[in-house]
């Protein structure tokens, strides 16, 4: 059954952020986030908007797309409020894919290997290259940076672990690519 926040759906509320988002670029910026916040609070300062923007934004890359904004409001009940760092993924990411900053799906799965993401029950190569393709553009050539970080959301639902602990294993890789 899909997630519900009252009667609300996640598809309801992609509709919604769709809304928000009044230049269509696929993000919230302050400026949309403290207009939305000000239509129920009208004396909401600066400050406050900030707040809940660092919040949301979870790599603060100066934007929240709809990934954050749902992982925000869907969080489960007594889940801590840190955010997911996603630098050190970055890192590991930018170290498989070279100088086009672009993963495809062979890069993908050494990834998931070289992580030790693989198990015997979960989450294998096939999964790999399944969510691969779930998430790849095929006008693009391998996954940006946006994509891989919803392939990461993926995985770390297949495996039934939290986001954080997924990305922070990610992370941790010490030993470089082959």
């Amino acid at each position: 059954m899909e997630p519900r926040i009252g009667a609300y759906t996640r598809d309801d509320i992609k509709w919604k952020f769709a809304q928000l988002d009044t230049d269509g670029d696929g993000h919230l910026t302050f400026s949309e986030l403290a207009t939305l916040l000000r239509k129920g609070d009208s004396e909401m300062k600066d400050e406050e908007v900030l707040l809940l923007f660092k919040a949301l934004d979870h790599d603060s890359d100066g934007h929240v797309d709809f990934d954050e904004f749902v992982d925000f409001i869907f969080r489960e009940v007594g889940e801590q409020d840190e955010k997911v760092d996603w630098k050190g993924a970055r890192r590991t990411f930018e170290r498989f894919t070279g100088k086009d900053a672009r993963l495809d799906a062979r890069e993908l799965v050494k990834m998931c290997r070289d992580c030790d993401l693989f198990d015997h029950n979960q989450f294998g190569v096939t999964d790999a290259d399944l969510l691969f393709k779930k998430v790849h553009n095929p006008m693009e050539r391998g996954l940006g940076f946006k994509e891989f970080k919803k392939v990461m959301r993926l995985i770390a639902k297949k495996k039934s672990m939290p986001l954080r602990s997924c990305v922070a294993w990610m992370a941790n890789l010490t030993a470089p690519p082959v």
